[in-house]
This record gives C-alpha cells, sequence and structure tokens, in this order.
C-alpha cells in the first residue's frame, strides 16, 4: 500500500513540474528586445531578448514585439501574425541579406503583420543588404512610419500572389534598385502608398523609384518620388494583366522620366506636379490620362498623354 501511495505521489510530481515547464514555454501576447538582452530570456519587459529573430519564436500569434531601447536588432523572417514597433528607438541593421522577410504560412490571406517605428538599413557600401522588406506570402502588410536606406535590390520587394500593402508616413531612399517593386505571375499585389517618400533608387540605366509590374495596382497619394532615371515605371504585360496606377496629390522629379507606361498597363494621374524631368510623360505603349489640376515646373519636356482622366 505504501509503495503505491508513493508512486501515486510520484506520478503526481512528474505531471505537475510538467505543467511548469509548458506553461514556462508558452508564447507572450507581447515580448521585448533590448541591446542589452539576451535570446535565452523569456523576452519580457524585465528579462528582455537580444534580437527580433530570437523574440519572434516567444511570441504568440497576433502578438507584438517592441524595443526597449535603442539598437540593431537583427534580420528577421516574419511566419505569424505579428506588430513590431520600435517607438523610434531601434531597428534592423543588416548585409547582404533581406532586412525583413514575410511569408506568414500560419495564416495566408488572413495573416496581418504591421512594421511601425523602425529603421531598417543595409550594410556598407560594400556589403549592403538585399531587400529592405521582402514581402512573399501571407495576406496584409502595413508598413508604419519605416525608413529603410541602402539596399543592393530594393527597398521593399512584393512578389506574392493576392497580397495587400499599405505604406505610410515612411522613407525609402538609397536602394540600389525600386524604393517600391512588385510583380506576380498569378493574383493580385495591391497597395495604397500615403505621404511616402522615395529617394535616388541609384543602381542602373533604367532604375525607378517605383516598379509598377504584372498584375499589380498602385495607388500614390501625397507622395514624393525623385532623384532616379525614371519616377513610376510599368512593365511590358508580357504575361499576367499589366498593371494600374493612380498617382494623386504627389510631386514626381527631378527624375529623366516622370512616369512610364507600357504595354498592357495605364496610369492616372491628378493633382500632381512634376518638377524637373526631362521628360514628364512617357507613353511608351501603355495609356497615361490626365487630370486638368496637375502642375509643370521646369521640365523640359512634357511628352503625350492618352487623354482627360474619366470624372463621373
Amino acid at each position: 500500500m505504501k509503495h503505491f501511495q508513493l508512486g501515486s505521489m510520484c506520478l503526481r510530481f512528474v505531471l505537475l513540474a510538467s505543467a511548469f515547464v509548458c506553461l514556462g514555454q508558452a508564447q507572450a501576447t507581447r515580448t521585448w528586445v533590448s541591446g542589452v538582452g539576451d535570446d535565452v530570456n523569456p523576452c519580457s519587459r524585465t528579462a528582455p531578448c537580444k534580437t527580433f529573430s530570437g523574440a519572434i519564436s516567444k511570441t504568440a500569434n497576433g502578438g507584438e514585439i517592441d524595443c526597449l531601447d535603442a539598437g540593431g536588432f537583427g534580420a528577421v523572417t516574419i511566419n505569424k501574425s505579428i506588430t513590431i514597433d520600435c517607438g523610434y528607438t531601434g531597428g534592423v541593421l543588416t548585409s547582404l541579406v533581406n532586412g525583413i522577410i514575410v511569408n506568414d504560412t500560419t495564416n495566408g490571406a488572413s495573416s496581418q503583420v504591421i512594421l511601425r517605428n523602425l529603421a531598417i538599413i543595409g550594410g556598407g557600401t560594400t556589403s549592403l543588404g538585399v531587400n529592405g522588406i521582402s514581402f512573399i506570402g501571407g495576406g496584409f502588410l502595413s508598413v508604419q512610419n519605416v525608413n529603410i536606406h541602402g539596399f543592393s535590390t530594393s527597398c521593399i520587394s512584393v512578389t506574392g500572389s493576392n497580397l495587400n500593402l499599405s505604406v505610410e508616413d515612411s522613407n525609402l531612399t538609397n536602394c540600389g534598385g525600386p524604393g517600391i517593386t512588385g510583380a506576380t505571375a498569378s493574383g493580385l499585389i495591391k497597395g495604397q502608398f500615403s505621404n511616402v517618400r522615395i529617394w535616388n533608387a541609384a543602381a542602373g540605366a533604367s532604375t525607378a523609384g517605383v516598379n509598377a509590374g504584372n498584375n499589380t495596382r498602385f495607388v500614390f497619394r501625397d507622395c514624393s518620388i525623385a532623384f532616379s532615371v525614371a519616377g513610376i515605371t510599368q512593365q511590358n504585360a508580357a504575361s499576367g494583366s499589366g498593371s494600374n496606377v493612380i498617382v494623386t496629390g504627389s510631386t514626381i522629379g527631378p527624375d529623366s522620366s516622370a512616369l512610364v507606361s507600357a504595354n498592357g498597363s495605364s496610369m492616372a494621374v491628378s493633382g500632381s506636379t512634376f518638377f524637373k524631368n526631362d521628360l514628364v510623360f512617357n507613353l511608351n505603349g501603355g495609356q497615361i490620362l490626365t487630370g486638368s489640376d496637375n502642375a509643370s515646373l521646369a521640365n523640359v519636356t512634357t511628352g503625350s498623354t492618352s487623354g482627360a482622366v474619366p470624372k463621373i
């Protein structure tokens, strides 16, 4: 009888210990990173982690990672719905890799990822990062008050099917390729951009501030696109449905060409200012519709358009 009681007590102790282990491994809805943290920590406010990649595995789906202090918290692949908010203090410093990859296979089309108050910086002149943000899978990505600078390929690249991107109050500067580039062979990529500065897309003879590829639908409002070979370009619709771009209340230039359309694609532009461009409108086989409220200042050549933006 005593042996049975002793065995029963041991079993209860093992089960209780297991419960505490499972509780210790539970993911938190909010975690923290710090420049003096350690990824072996639970990522709590009093025991923060060192990197985003260390914190994300300890953050629940739909949770948030916050920054306690200034620091570079490393590249990270996001595979769940999550918010990363650095409150103006920290971000990602990387070289030769993507800064942030968003590929939420956990939630798919219902995924919601928010990147807020971050600096995403590529390495030095000989070790630039690849893309600041690479959005390849999920549902919705919101980029709010984020500075992206110094990547060799693009500041933001969107290549997955049926993705939705929102960028607001952000600076995309000095990337070797486009500030924003998107294309997909199937489905659609939809993008809304508000108060975004896209400057100095520097590499290549045809580099644009924005590259709207096949099956993209982009809307720009109150944006500034400057200091590139082209402001916004569209690809020829060799496959897919080309792209549709709306630009309103924005400033484009100085650039070589402000707007370059392409076969199977169209743009509509209203209430915008074109400044110091060699060529404002380059049809290149596509369509560019314009409103009567656009302004042209010190451009070399205006070029031709396809007509007026229809009024309802």
